[in-house]
């Protein structure tokens, strides 16, 4: 994939997760936040407004503010300026461009989150299947995890033809 297609994907992407995600916790904010969750189709699909000051599962809300800045907004914001560079330097398959771009555009929104919400995340999404559930999750969570299993298939694919 040529320079101007893998910046042109990368920006695309992002710009789409970012304006998704920033667009739907909005819409969860203005609606959800102080009243009870709305559920669907016997109670599989949950709406309920949550700020999260961890990461997955609320991992690391329990640290002090400082430590979480610089966990979850410096130490993300190199990370994700690492990825970018990284899918524009190296001459990469279109999938990987993609997945890079997906859990870049999702690190993106959830990090100007950090950054407007006093640390925390906007959380909305919660899945019941009888007695499992989800933790509470948003749409920038749904870009980073289907880019990390595009990722990952995307190795696991090219070790298979290696050997």
């Amino acid at each position: 994939m040529k320079l101007y297609s893998r910046f042109a994907v990368l920006t695309l992407t992002i710009l789409s997760c970012v304006g998704c995600d920033q667009s739907t916790k909005m819409v969860a904010k203005s609606y959800l936040r102080g009243h009870s969750s709305i559920s669907f189709f016997d109670s599989l699909f949950n709406f309920v407004y949550a700020e999260n000051s961890g990461t997955m599962l609320g991992i690391g809300s329990s640290f002090p503010e400082n430590i979480r800045f610089l966990i979850f907004v410096l130490f993300v914001g190199i990370l994700l300026v690492a990825a970018i560079t990284y899918a524009l330097v190296k001459p990469l398959h279109n999938i990987t461009v993609l997945a890079i771009s997906l859990v870049v555009g999702g690190g993106i929104s959830n990090l100007i989150d950090r950054l407007i919400h006093n640390g925390s995340v906007i959380d909305f999404l919660l899945i019941k299947i009888g007695s499992l559930e989800s933790g509470i999750f948003n749409v920038a969570d749904i870009a980073i995890t289907l880019g990390i299993c595009m990722l990952l298939l995307s190795f696991i694919k090219s070790k298979g033809k290696n050997t």
